[in-house]
């Protein structure tokens, strides 16, 4: 279940019923280390929209490092309602010190209490296809064509959504989730899951603004082409550039803004 029904009082006067999507913590748990001597680590509390949680530990933990593409898939247990368990394969390289986390992850902030992100900037990233080319005319239509698939947003007007097409134009996933990041890390972690991965020739489609966070979700994955709705912030705009993602921003069906690397996008 991913909305409740409350009752509120219209500014107009009377009552009706509403649709709010649900917001809860999920955390999720590492055990790691050899087979005689498992050691549990929690690796984020983030608060999320129930449904997907495998996908989303498994899109955090490629993410954060801590999976890559090529990686022997965890069993992931459900311990209770709001908590997953990762059970990395033994001998699976994992240092609890570098994914210590200050605090919990919000829904709207995905790399926030980290101790550090410069090792995000510094690991070995899937490289984005440089011979995808996407035309224009193709690229204003894609969020569009996204939002009969965002069926929760329909129902509550509050989630975000990822939306990943072909280059041309098939929509292969959609993802819903209060949190924008939660909402990548449940795209990017179902194709880990069905190894249709990485991401290399993939557009990548936000609802809303493009986000450092995003723009590290989306190098990690693979992704060659990342548009928004919405603006994307300076710090987004220069690891776009770094990492060689043409990163497009305020997407409408007419126009949109194009940030970096130009060259994948066709008049």
């Amino acid at each position: 279940m991913s909305a409740r029904s409350v009752e509120v009082r219209h500014s107009s006067g009377g009552t009706r019923i509403d649709s709010v999507a649900i917001e809860e913590p999920l955390e999720i748990r590492i055990h790691h280390g050899p087979a005689s001597q498992r050691e549990r680590f929690v690796f984020s509390t983030t608060m999320r929209t129930p449904g997907h949680d495998i996908e989303l530990a498994l899109g955090l933990l490629l993410a954060e490092g801590v999976l890559d593409w090529d990686s022997e898939l965890p069993t992931t247990r459900q311990t209770s309602d709001n908590e997953r368990s990762v059970d990395l394969p033994p001998g699976h390289p994992f240092d609890p010190a570098r994914h210590r986390r200050t605090g919990y992850t919000s829904s709207a902030c995905g790399v926030c209490g980290l101790t550090s992100i410069t090792h995000l900037l510094e690991r070995a990233l899937p490289e984005p296809a440089a011979d995808v080319i996407v035309a224009d005319e193709l690229l204003m239509q894609l969020p569009q064509w996204m939002r009969p698939q965002q069926k929760l947003f329909e129902l509550t007007g509050g989630v975000h959504a990822v939306g990943r097409f072909s280059q041309g134009g098939e929509l292969q996933d959609v993802q819903e989730d209060v949190g924008r990041h939660n909402a990548f890390d449940k795209l990017v972690g179902s194709a880990l899951q069905t190894r249709s991965g990485p991401l290399t020739r993939s557009i990548v489609v936000l609802s809303g603004r493009a986000s450092f966070e995003l723009v590290q979700k989306a190098a990690a994955a693979g992704v060659p082409v990342l548009m928004a709705v919405g603006a994307p912030s300076s710090l987004a705009v220069e690891l776009a550039e770094k990492v060689g993602i043409t990163l497009i921003g305020f997407a409408r069906p007419t126009e949109f803004n194009i940030y970096t690397h130009a060259g994948r996008v066709s008049p």
